[in-house]
């Protein structure tokens, strides 16, 4: 039965860590105004639909033109019938197109072939740039830190993402439906069932799953100089893989595509398209939000349970979820009961120790002299003075009554002040009021006056 309450309290803390991890998540998106470059993206991205599309095209029609012997003699219904399983294209290519203009189109461009090859590939790599562009934007707001790259990485970055782009959008032609047509020519060959049985409509998806995991993963580690961790990422990239098929089944129900075409003609497919690439680049810079959070998740839930107890009274419902220490901060957790010495004066350590409940004396000088000491109340911090000074304890400090307190790590103490510049303020004043105590007490020690209570 303990097992069982003890599993049950286990899913209960996992499940507050996620939702407290989703809140962080939110609200850094909110503030860094990602959206924004979602919708920069997402343009960028429908820029190359249009010279995309007259490549595919020319590929499609020359690719069953081969399989039936001539380009003149092949049935845009075949074409229209087998695109169907193509990620994006079927919002785009529909069969009224592809049936009714893809013929004329494909040849009306073949005295162009050469120069609107050229043109699309130019107008492809430009408009790959601006979202490429765009992308590295929006990932240096969420990943932010000390290390530098000169500019010729990033412009060689910018280019693999392109170049990446690209791959990612011929491997979807090669893993089509349509493909598994055309590989049908090669049927002689041994083991060409097993691969037909592969590249199955529902094995396109997950390979296109696939590729768009793999492809956050990579963009996240080096696109830019300060990515997540290896973990972090792979987390990012499992959410972001997850969330894009539950939003591509969710599109598919809630937009309709006939009505947009009553209302915008043939203006419709695009329409929903802008509202897929919309949300799927918002997807995506909320998951890389999510990666940049979970490797300073610590010090961040730190701040939001700092903040929260210092409005006491009044909490919201989002303050209360961040109140209590339970959870992932309790492995910083230390009790100590009244009378306890914390540290003394001229012991080593660089811990820096934040009071949770109770009160703590702090002793300047030294007990001997008869000293007042600084009395502590919640949410104070203590011990900072010998990481800030990288020296040994400048003071001794015991638990006036039962205390509760977190123990920070310098490492950590030093990115909370990073993502906090407030709390940095806030503990400059409360070393100043100390070192101002201490001061005076030295200076009534000498005078021979009594000494006073702070």
């Amino acid at each position: 039965m303990k097992q069982d309450v003890g599993a049950f309290r286990r899913l209960i803390l996992f499940t507050k860590a996620q939702l407290q991890c989703l809140v962080i998540t939110l609200n850094f998106f909110g503030e860094n105004s990602l959206a924004n470059h979602a919708s920069a993206c997402a343009y960028g991205f429908l820029l190359s639909v249009a010279p995309a599309l007259m490549l595919v095209s020319f590929f499609l029609f020359t690719a069953f033109g081969l399989l039936n012997g001539s380009g003149e003699g092949f049935d845009p219904n075949v074409l229209a019938a087998r695109i169907s399983s193509i990620p994006f294209l079927e919002g785009v290519l529909n069969e009224t197109w592809l049936v009714n203009e893809l013929p004329a189109f494909a040849e009306s461009g073949k005295r162009l072939r050469g120069i609107a090859g050229l043109v699309s590939i130019a107008c492809i790599f430009w408009a790959g740039r601006v979202f490429a562009l765009s992308l590295q934007r929006g990932l240096k707001i969420i990943f932010t830190g000390a290390k530098k790259r000169n500019p010729l990485t990033d412009n060689i970055a910018v280019l693999l993402v392109e170049l990446a782009v690209l791959i990612s959008v011929m491997l979807m032609l090669l893993f089509s439906q349509s493909a598994r047509h055309i590989y049908g020519i090669f049927s002689y060959f041994p083991g060409v069932s097993i691969l037909l049985s592969i590249l199955s409509r529902y094995n396109i998806h997950f390979v296109f799953l696939f590729l768009l995991g793999l492809l956050f993963y990579l963009i996240c580690r080096y696109f830019i100089a300060n990515g997540p961790s290896r973990r972090s990422a792979l987390w990012g990239s499992f959410c972001f893989v997850f969330s894009s098929a539950v939003l591509s089944r969710l599109l598919k129900i809630l937009l309709d595509q006939t009505r947009y075409n009553f209302l915008y003609g043939t203006l419709g497919s695009l329409v929903t398209l802008l509202v897929q690439v919309f949300f799927f680049f918002m997807f995506f810079f909320v998951c890389a939000q999510l990666a940049s959070v979970l490797d300073s998740f610590d010090a961040l839930l730190f701040i939001k349970l700092h903040q929260a107890r210092m409005k006491k009274k009044r909490l919201g419902l989002l303050d209360k979820l961040f109140f209590s220490a339970e959870g992932k901060l309790h492995k910083y957790f230390r009790s100590y009961p009244a009378g306890t010495t914390i540290f003394s004066r001229e012991d080593q350590g660089e811990e820096i120790f934040y009071l949770l409940e109770g009160e703590v004396e702090v002793f300047m000088l030294s007990e001997d002299t008869g000293e007042k000491p600084v009395v502590l109340n919640e949410s104070d911090f203590f011990g900072e003075m010998g990481h800030l000074l990288s020296e040994n304890r400048s003071a001794t400090t015991k638990a006036k009554s039962d205390a509760s307190v977190l123990v920070l790590p310098p490492v950590l103490f030093d990115e909370i002040l990073r993502y906090d510049t407030a709390m940095s303020r806030t503990i400059m004043e409360h070393l100043s009021g100390r070192l101002k105590a201490m001061n005076e007490q030295y200076s009534a020690m000498v005078k021979g006056d009594s000494p006073k209570a702070y």
